[in-house]
């Protein structure tokens, strides 16, 4: 029997960053737009390095897809199956409307880097999620 040993600081230290990272970059992204932050004042705000941040996320798509895809895979991840396609439809989609209609930059330039940004692992799993949301949309249907 092998036992799970307990994170090491260098894992925890990490971990700190990368939610630091997100939370500044979630903050800056809400109050400011996608277009008007840069990945400078995310760091500034995360207390990290640029270079740091770039470990975490490589670009600034990559930092924008990292926050959203947080909020969207929980959104997936909650779906109930109620028998009512028409109800499980509404219940994956409203938060996505309501970030439209109060982040409407932001969901455009989301979907904008999903689709066409430059490879990473945070665009990847914003993929992964958008293809999993057009899986259970077939299946309603």
């Amino acid at each position: 029997m092998t036992l799970a040993r307990e994170p090491g600081r260098r894992e925890l230290n990490k971990a700190d960053k990368q939610r630091r990272i997100l939370a500044a970059a979630r903050d800056l992204f809400f109050r400011n737009g996608y277009s008007s932050v840069t990945t400078q004042e995310v760091a500034d705000q995360a207390e990290v390095g640029t270079g740091t941040l770039f470990r975490y996320a490589q670009s600034k798509g990559e930092l924008l897809c990292m926050v959203a895809t947080e909020r969207f895979r929980a959104m997936v991840e909650t779906v109930p199956d109620t028998g009512g396609p028409v109800e499980d439809l509404v219940t994956l989609c409203d938060p996505l409307f309501s970030a439209l209609e109060n982040q409407p930059e932001n969901i455009v330039a989301y979907h904008r880097e999903t689709v066409f940004g430059e490879p990473g692992p945070h665009r990847a799993e914003a993929q992964r999620i958008l293809e999993e949301c057009c899986l259970i949309v077939s299946r309603e249907l």
